[in-house]
């Protein structure tokens, strides 16, 4: 290769390494040597994971800076091991994906955000351990460095407290969550999973009657639960009442507790619910609780019943879908006791 052609071919990677740098490229300014097709990242992956010694592609070479990022322990990190993860979180990738989607190049691995998770871990355990000792050692110390608000800004700090939470007595979460409540919202990470961890019912209760969030039906799906069955029943009532975000969660939890747990006549009650009425429907529907068939026939049949609470009934017999459900709708329908006349007309299609 003359100068000539030399110089111009180390102009032109030297314009691509910047292009990198700088940020995403267009598939035109990539070089061949850096895009790989779908077989291709397979076959050389599989080659890297066994053959680490000879002459790396690109690929390969990215595939193994991952992996040793993986594979690091963040409670033993060495300076080397630091020094590689500062490297690598401002590394920007040079594999790249063949596709004809778009112009702008898939990068195949993120190894930037892969150190900065491996960093982020790092900060959390040390954070970890530095309150666990407190705990263990001085409680005011403890007691003092949980309240702080530092959390509230710092992720590493946030989740060092989450962690430590589960290693809190019931008593200790109580105490702790009390002095939570005065500074911090029901929305607050913290406070939500310290008050879970003290198991108070008078603070799950409070915390379940105002969070509207995906935590929250985290929280009635696998924290409820483990309570007591008449804890269960008084709480999804109060939820229920109260938090219109959560109700037919609530409703579908209450309708499958056992029948000596549940109030039968509270739930029928509900069926009048402009709102919540359908909800009840389905989930008396699903409670498949052969007793309460009765007590639906009886408000379809009592001419004081509101259009709603009657509507509601028939659904909950149309969709309970068994054999006792079922004659129940039909002798309705067979009998003509349905007084309102759409819904006798509408049940006599669904015998059909």
């Amino acid at each position: 290769m003359n100068s000539y052609r030399f110089m111009m071919l180390l102009g032109i990677m030297l314009s691509i390494e910047q292009a990198i740098a700088g940020g995403p490229l267009l598939m035109k300014d990539i070089s061949p040597s850096q895009l790989y097709s779908e077989t291709e990242i397979q076959q050389q992956t599989a080659i890297a994971k066994t053959n680490q010694k000879s002459q790396l592609s690109i690929l390969q070479q990215e595939f193994l800076t991952l992996k040793k990022i993986n594979q690091l322990d963040v409670s033993s990190l060495t300076a080397q091991d630091l020094e590689l993860l500062e490297r690598a979180i401002q590394y920007q990738s040079k594999a790249f994906k063949k596709h004809p989607e778009g112009p702008l190049p898939i990068a195949i691995l993120d190894i930037a955000s892969a150190a900065k998770f491996k960093l982020k871990q790092h900060h959390v355990w040390h954070k970890l351990q530095t309150l666990e000792n407190l705990y263990r050692s001085d409680w005011n110390g403890f007691k003092q460095s949980f309240l702080e608000s530092e959390d509230v800004l710092s992720t590493s700090e946030q989740e060092a407290k989450l962690e430590l939470v589960k290693k809190l007595t019931t008593k200790e979460a109580l105490f702790l969550a009390e002095q939570l409540k005065s500074s911090r919202s029901l929305q607050d990470p913290l406070l939500i999973e310290t008050i879970l961890q003290s198991k108070n019912i008078d603070d799950l209760s409070l915390l379940l009657s105002k969070l509207q969030s995906p935590k929250a039906h985290q929280i009635l799906s696998k924290n409820i639960p483990q309570l007591a069955k008449p804890v269960q029943a008084e709480l999804l009532k109060s939820v229920i009442e109260n938090n219109t975000y959560l109700a037919s969660q609530a409703l579908n939890q209450y309708a499958k507790l056992p029948s000596a747990y549940r109030s039968k006549n509270w739930l029928t009650s509900k069926l009048k619910d402009q709102h919540l009425g359908s909800s009840v429907a389905m989930a008396i529907a699903q409670s498949n609780d052969l007793r309460i068939y009765e007590e639906l026939s009886a408000i379809v049949t009592n001419q004081k019943s509101e259009r709603t609470e009657v509507a509601n009934a028939l659904l909950a017999l149309r969709f309970a879908k068994n054999e006792v459900a079922d004659e129940h709708l039909k002798k309705l329908v067979e009998g003509k006791y349905i007084h309102f006349d759409d819904m006798q007309q509408e049940a006599q299609r669904w015998l059909k």
